[in-house]
């Protein structure tokens, strides 16, 4: 066998060398692209970030992805998730920050779910168990096929949601909740500590509207309603220069109404609307926001509870 001259040799090791080097530095696009999909979800920003491999006709369960045995859940680096505030995911909680998220695959009904500190990693050829900063268990399910490894994020409402991961014909759906409410507790506290005393009632008015139309956590609307009463300063001259203080007091009341009869106290919620319907003539909350929030419709629910109750 003849040996290659040295000038051959050495041209064809830097040819090889410079390919290579194309390739990583990324002159040579990816078979399986870079992808990302994000969602604010109340205060917390996810972002989840991978390399999505096409199925091209390929067994992937069990012979491409093997099962007992770590994946990127992706294509290339590993799959990366980072989140700006701490979440609690299949019921364990997770906090801020970034990592690497893997895959166990196996062929019973639970898969391990892997999230790494080390999120700077190719594949998970390098993955360390003593990095993990998590692990929780997911059940696969059946799904239309998909040719192209996607994840979404499903926005279930007020901090709650799903992250999704499909592939081929199979779903991974993973649980969610952000620390919504307390996250809240702090703004609305924060909010009140800080403003002018003639609008600390504001921000627990927002507070308890919020959580009145959109959760079940009555108890804290009531406290947040109650504080807002107190704070609420009828004589102040910016109520007048925004809005008269009747529109003002309408609102607080209206939140209070809705307040007890989520309590179960129509009566009282009942009088309260008889009460914002008084003054027609002029401008008031009903007059204003009567339509828009459905007062009429809320009393004669409420007067349709009262009788049954």
């Amino acid at each position: 066998m003849k040996r290659l001259p040295l000038y051959l040799f050495v041209l064809l090791f830097f040819s090889t060398s410079n390919l290579y080097s194309q390739y990583q530095i990324g002159l040579i696009p990816r078979l399986s692209p870079s992808k990302s999909v994000s969602a604010k979800m109340s205060y917390t920003d996810i972002k989840i970030t991978y390399g999505s491999p096409k199925v091209k006709g390929r067994a992937i369960w069990g012979a491409m992805v093997p099962y007992q045995k770590v994946w990127r859940a992706g294509a290339d680096d590993a799959t990366t998730i980072e989140i700006s505030q701490a979440i609690s995911i299949q019921g364990s909680r997770l906090p801020k920050g970034k990592y690497s998220f893997f895959l166990f695959p196996t062929k019973d009904d639970q898969w391990k779910v892997i999230f790494n500190k080390v999120h700077k990693q190719w594949g998970a050829y390098d993955y360390d168990e003593k990095e993990n900063v998590l692990t929780v268990l997911a059940a696969p399910s059946s799904n239309l096929f998909e040719e192209e490894l996607k994840y979404e994020i499903q926005d279930l409402g007020l901090g709650k949601g799903i992250i999704s991961f499909q592939w081929e014909k199979l779903k991974l759906d993973l649980s969610f909740n952000t620390s919504f409410i307390d996250q809240l507790k702090a703004n609305v506290k924060v909010k009140g500590d800080t403003l002018p005393d003639n609008l600390k009632f504001g921000p627990y008015l927002q507070g308890a509207q919020h959580l009145i139309n959109n959760t079940d956590e009555i108890e804290l609307a009531e406290d947040w309603i109650k504080k807002s009463e107190e704070l609420y300063d009828p004589n102040s001259e910016w109520n007048e220069a925004f809005y008269p203080k009747i529109y003002i007091q309408g609102h607080i009341q209206w939140t209070k109404a809705k307040v007890l009869a989520k309590k179960g106290n129509f009566k009282e919620a009942l009088n309260i609307v008889s009460e914002l319907k008084k003054g027609a003539d002029k401008y008031t909350f009903y007059n204003y926001m009567g339509k828009r929030d459905r007062v009429d419709e809320h009393e004669a629910l409420w007067k349709q509870n009262k009788t049954m109750n």
